[in-house]
């Protein structure tokens, strides 16, 4: 199962402590949770710890992750995001909602030769490895890497992904901006990357289009946002 909190390079893990057992979530306990609820609240509703507890420190949050029990799925699981002790964002797959199937035949992502492997390959593997391991709900549907004729050195990236969940738009704009830093932290560590910019479609909220663009820039060793465009239609 994939783990949401290795998204960002500076997050740490935590191992869930306490005198409380470690306990799976229902849909029925599922159900019973909401927004603003504390840690302690949320405990009380589900009995106990959850599988993992990790911290999102660029985000100043902690995310409880409960592995799912009579879900409609068999991986089912909830990641529950807390900021300042209040329930933040919540993240469910196929507790009460099954997620979309996705066809690995059908992401347009170019193969790695066995042989040579050109530099623009490697650079669209590193994207694609991220992408595969990190991010929860997301496909890859096209990673572009041109090189960067106007500096005449390196290279600039173009991640076009999907985010597959049946989140509400709050939740999907939280999740697409921090996956998009994110990849954009994990290409800094390429010397010869200037440039990255990612798009994002959200077919749950509008289908074919997309709802959110980051373009962001070397600086230094690491990459500074240079533009955001949310699609405001999608996102209040």
């Amino acid at each position: 199962m994939k783990k949401l909190l290795a998204i960002l390079l500076t997050a740490g893990l935590l191992a869930a402590c306490g005198s409380e057992e470690t306990t799976t979530i229902t849909p029925d306990e599922f159900k019973q949770i909401e927004e603003g609820m504390s840690v302690d609240d949320v405990k009380k509703v589900v009995g106990g710890e959850p599988e993992s507890i990790r911290e999102i420190d660029a985000a100043g949050m902690v995310e409880y992750e409960y592995v799912g029990e009579n879900g409609i799925e068999d991986d089912s699981y909830v990641s529950l995001l807390f900021k300042d002790d209040k329930l933040d964002t919540v993240i469910e797959r196929g507790i009460v909602t099954k997620s979309e199937s996705i066809d690995p035949e059908k992401q347009n992502v170019e193969p790695i030769e066995k042989q040579e492997v050109e530099r623009t390959d490697e650079i669209k593997e590193v994207v694609k490895d991220k992408v595969e391991s990190d991010y929860d709900s997301t496909s890859i549907k096209e990673i572009t890497v041109n090189e960067d004729a106007g500096k005449g050195e390196g290279y600039i990236v173009l991640a076009y992904l999907s985010f597959d969940a049946k989140n509400r738009s709050k939740t999907t704009k939280d999740m697409v901006t921090l996956y998009g830093q994110d990849l954009g932290a994990t290409l800094a560590d390429q010397p010869d990357i200037n440039e990255v910019t990612v798009f994002w479609e959200a077919p749950y909220l509008k289908e074919g289009d997309t709802v959110y663009k980051l373009n962001m820039q070397r600086n230094g060793e690491g990459m500074s946002i240079e533009s955001e465009n949310f699609d405001q239609g999608v996102f209040d």
